[in-house]
C-alpha cells in the first residue's frame, strides 16, 4: 500500500485535517527564527498557538479516522506506522511533563510564590516541542515529512546566506528590520539577536547537511547541494565568532562521525573516517590558531585564555585557572550563583522560569548572600559586578534545568532523552544496514539521513548546552524537536 495518498485520492474531512496540521507545524518551523528566534513573548505566542492548533487538527482527524474505521480494523491511511521506537519515546517524556506540571504548582521557597509567567514560558519550552512531535506522529505521511525535511533544510540555507550577506553588506548590526541594541562587535546574527544563537541554529543545519552527504546510496547531485549548504552554513557559523558554537559541532562531528554515520560500512571506511575528520579537524583548528583572522583575536582577547596560556606548566597554573573561570568568566560567574541557588533546594529546585526572579537573592560569589538585620549594606556583593543587577538565563542549559527543576527533574529529563538517543541510535543502525544491501535504499535521501542528522544534533547540542541557552529559544527547541522526531518516524517499517 502506497502509504503517501490514499488509492483513490477522494478528499475527506480526515484528511483536510491532517492537511491542516500539516500546515500548521511547517509553518511554525519555518517562520519561527524569522520572528527573532520567536524570543520574546510576543513573537512566541503566535508561533506556539500554531502547534496548539496543530494539535487540535491532528486530534480531530484522527479521532474522525477512528470512528469511521472498517471493522476490521485497517491500519491509518497514509500515516506512518506507530511502532515500539515511536511509543517508547513518547511515554519516557510523559513523568517529566507530570512533573514539570506538578512543580509549578508550588513555591519557589517558603514565602516566595512562583511567578507565573515564566512559569509558563519554562513549562512551554518543554510542551510545544512535544506538541510538535504529536503532531507529525499522527498526521504526518513519509511524503510530508520528507517534503518539510527538505523545506526546513533550504529554510536553514537561505538563513545562512542572509547572515553572511549581512555581515559583507555592513547591515550586521540589523536583526531582519530592526538595528539591534546589541552590537556584538560586528559578529553575525541574521535573524537572531545574539550571534551564539545563529552559531547553534547552524550547528543544526550542519548536522543535517552532513548527514545527507554520508547517507547510503544519496545521489551525487543531492550530495553536491548538501555540501553547497553546508559550506553556506559553516561560514555563517565561523562569522558569528561564537567560540562555544564552533567548538561543540567540531568536537561533536569529531565525536559522532566515525561512530554513527560509518555504521554498516566497509571495513576500511570505518577505520579510515576517523582519522581523515580528526586530520581535517585539526588542520581547521591549526588554521584558526595560527592564521590572522577574527575568531582567534577574539579567543586570544579573553581572560581565560591568557590565563591558560601565560600560566601553563606553572606550579599555581590549576588555581589560577579555576580562579580565572569562576571569578573572572561570565559564564563561571552565572554557573556558580545558579549552583548557589540550586543548593537552596536541591531535590526539587527552585521552581521553573524562576532563575531570572531569583538571581539577586544569589548572584555574589562568596556564601553570604542574604543582608544582615536587612541591611544591604552587609551583603557581600560579587567579585565579578553584575552592574544591572539581572540575568535571564543562566548561560548553561543543563545548569538552569538542574537549578529549577532539581535532582528529580534533571534525572526525569535525562532518562528520556537517553532512551531516544538509544531509539534513534537503533534506526539509524537498521537504516544505515538496510540501505547498503542490493537493492535497497527505497526510501528518500533525506528521510535516510534523518537518524544520523537528530544523533549529531543530540551529541552537538548536548555540548554547546554545557555553556550557553541555545535551547531557551523556541525555534531552536522546535528545530531540535523536529530533527529528533523526524528521526524517529522515518525510520518505522513499512506495513
Amino acid at each position: 500500500m502506497d502509504y503517501d495518498e490514499t488509492p483513490a485520492r477522494r478528499f475527506t474531512l480526515p484528511s483536510a485535517m491532517h492537511a491542516a496540521a500539516f500546515v500548521c507545524a511547517l509553518l511554525n518551523i519555518v517562520l519561527s527564527p524569522w520572528c527573532f528566534g520567536a524570543w520574546e513573548m510576543w513573537w512566541f505566542w503566535p508561533m506556539a498557538a500554531l502547534l496548539f492548533a496543530g494539535c487540535l487538527f491532528a486530534g480531530t482527524g484522527t479521532l474522525l479516522e477512528t470512528l469511521s474505521r472498517n471493522d476490521d480494523g485497517a491500519p491509518r491511511v497514509g500515516r506512518i506506522p506507530l511502532g515500539p521506537a515511536a511509543l517508547v519515546s513518547a511515554i519516557a517524556f510523559i513523568p517529566f511533563l507530570a512533573y514539570a506540571i506538578a512543580r509549578s504548582r508550588f513555591p519557589s521557597a517558603p514565602g516566595l510564590p512562583l511567578v507565573t509567567m515564566e512559569a509558563e514560558r519554562s513549562l512551554l519550552l518543554f510542551f510545544t516541542p512535544a506538541a510538535l512531535a504529536l503532531i507529525m506522529a499522527l498526521s504526518f505521511t513519509r511524503r510530508r515529512l520528507a517534503a518539510m525535511a527538505w523545506i526546513v533544510f533550504a529554510n536553514i540555507a537561505v538563513i545562512a546566506v542572509y547572515a553572511v550577506a549581512g555581515k559583507y553588506a555592513g547591515k550586521v548590526d540589523y536583526v531582519l528590520w530592526v538595528l539591534s541594541p546589541w552590537t556584538y562587535g560586528g559578529r553575525a546574527k541574521a535573524v537572531f539577536f545574539c550571534p551564539n544563537h545563529l552559531s547553534a541554529f547552524m550547528n543544526l543545519g550542519l548536522c543535517l547537511a552532513l548527514a545527507l552527504v554520508f547517507a547510503p546510496r544519496t545521489s551525487w547531485r543531492v550530495k553536491a547541494f548538501a555540501v553547497a549548504a553546508a559550506v553556506a552554513m559553516a561560514w555563517a557559523d565561523f562569522l558569528t565568532l561564537s567560540r562555544g558554537g564552533l567548538a561543540s559541532i567540531l568536537l561533536g562531528l569529531l565525536v559522532g562521525l566515525p561512530t554513527l554515520a560509518m555504521r554498516g560500512r566497509r571495513l576500511w571506511a570505518r577505520l579510515l573516517a576517523p582519522v581523515l575528520l580528526a586530520g581535517a579537524i585539526a588542520g581547521a583548528v591549526f588554521a584558526i590558531w595560527r592564521l590572522p583572522n577574527p575568531l582567534m583575536d577574539r579567543i586570544s582577547g579573553h581572560g581565560l585564555y591568557k590565563t591558560v596560556v601565560s600560566t601553563w606548566g606553572t606550579p599555581e597554573w590549576k588555581t589560577r585557572v579555576h580562579d580565572s573561570f569562576w571569578y573572572g568568566f561570565d559564564r563561571g560567574t552565572y554557573i556558580q550563583s545558579a549552583l548557589r541557588a540550586w543548593k537552596s533546594n536541591p531535590v526539587w529546585g527552585i521552581g521553573p522560569g524562576q532563575h531570572s526572579n531569583r538571581w539577586q537573592e544569589f548572584n555574589a560569589s562568596d556564601p553570604g548572600v542574604r543582608p544582615v538585620d536587612g541591611k544591604a549594606a552587609t551583603m557581600k556583593r560579587p567579585r565579578y559586578v553584575n552592574n544591572e543587577q539581572h540575568l535571564y538565563e543562566v548561560h548553561s542549559d543543563w545548569t538552569q534545568l538542574l537549578e529549577e527543576y532539581g535532582l528529580v527533574g534533571l534525572a526525569l529529563f535525562a532518562f528520556p532523552m537517553l532512551a531516544l538517543f538509544v531509539v534513534l541510535c537503533l534506526a539509524q543502525s537498521r537504516m544505515n544496514e538496510d540501505a547498503l544491501q542490493p537493492g535497497g535504499a527505497t526510501s528518500p535521501a533525506i528521510l535516510r539521513a534523518m537518524p544520523l542528522a537528530a544523533l549529531l544534533a543530540f551529541i552537538v547540542m548536548a555540548i554547546h548546552s554545557l555553556g550557553d541557552f541555545s535551547f531557551q529559544m523556541p525555534s531552536i527547541t522546535w528545530l531540535f524537536a523536529f530533527m529528533a522526531a523526524a528521526g524517529v518516524l522515518a525510520a518505522a517499517p513499512e506495513e
